[in-house]
């Protein structure tokens, strides 16, 4: 009976796009304020929270004993000024089992900066496990650009497009943080993540069906259709160049609606792809 009221209540949670697990951080003087929540707790044992700060210190909350709400607040002080990515990972797990780890990321500016804006991008050509990554990024008034690349293996790059082999089939959350320097030497930084599905659950062996959604054309907000026994749902957002623009990776739903906010989007055509276990979705978006 509780496993059933779980995926009931998962199907509510994901009518909000907003991550799972998330934090919000305020910035004072050289210091950030981070405070964490999530809608995971009430219903899952979490073991552990960890932050990456982005300049190279971490902060770990452990919940012990496991309890049923999982909230806090902790700060952090820079060293120097700029731009800095911090992501957190929630570990939880239901009935003695691990669930995949939640993750959030948000780009925070530390004392005063110059005119650089970065927006991180990218596209890739996926045959059977060789990967060809292709950066797409714009940083405007940047005089140089520096790339890392997160395959989600363990492996990771600095060349502008790489090609990674994995050893494995599977689909792995790869992450592009670009950084760029402005004339002044102040950086700034974004990062995207993007699920990339590998091997034999690559896009040319899975199974691909219409993805329902409405309205379309949209103004604002679109809803998607998740269809019943959906499991490991991702979603990728492109142009009409590839580029992915927007990128979701979701806890298991059973069914439900999904809506995801377009009003800061340009108008045009764009390719929402829906990603799971048993088949891959797609549809045409227009954008008014």
């Amino acid at each position: 009976m509780q496993k059933y009221l779980l995926l009931i209540l998962l199907s509510i949670f994901s009518l909000n796009t907003k991550a799972q697990c998330f934090f919000t951080g305020m910035v004072s003087g050289d210091s950030v304020t981070v405070g964490f929540s999530d809608t995971l707790s009430p219903f899952f044992n979490i073991d552990s929270v960890v932050f990456d700060f982005g300049d190279g210190s971490t902060f770990t909350g452990v919940n012990t004993p496991p309890s049923s709400l999982y909230n806090f607040i902790t700060s952090h002080q820079y060293a120097v000024n700029g731009t800095y990515s911090i992501c957190m990972q929630e570990y939880t797990s239901w009935g003695g089992a691990p669930q995949p780890p939640c993750s959030y990321c948000d780009v925070i500016t530390i004392g005063s900066v110059d005119s650089c804006d970065a927006s991180a991008a990218f596209t890739y050509n996926a045959i059977g496990l060789d990967v060809g990554f292709i950066d797409m990024s714009v940083c405007l008034n940047c005089i140089a650009i520096n790339y890392l690349w997160d395959f989600g293996d363990g492996v990771t790059s600095i060349a502008p497009n790489p090609i990674h082999t994995y050893s494995t089939d599977g689909v792995y959350v790869t992450c592009l943080t670009m950084t760029g320097i402005s004339n002044s030497g102040s950086n700034c930084m974004d990062i995207i993540c993007v699920p990339i599905p590998v091997g034999n659950v690559g896009i040319d062996h899975a199974e691909r069906k219409q993805l329902n959604i409405y309205p379309n054309p949209v103004s604002n907000s679109v809803s998607v259709v998740i269809p019943e026994n959906a499991s490991n749902i991702s979603f990728l957002l492109t142009d009409l160049t590839g580029r992915t623009v927007w990128s979701e990776i979701a806890v298991d739903v059973k069914k439900g609606l999904i809506e995801i906010d377009m009003h800061l989007y340009s108008s045009g055509i764009y390719l929402l792809r829906m990603i799971t276990d048993e088949a891959i979705y797609d549809s045409k978006l227009i954008k008014e």
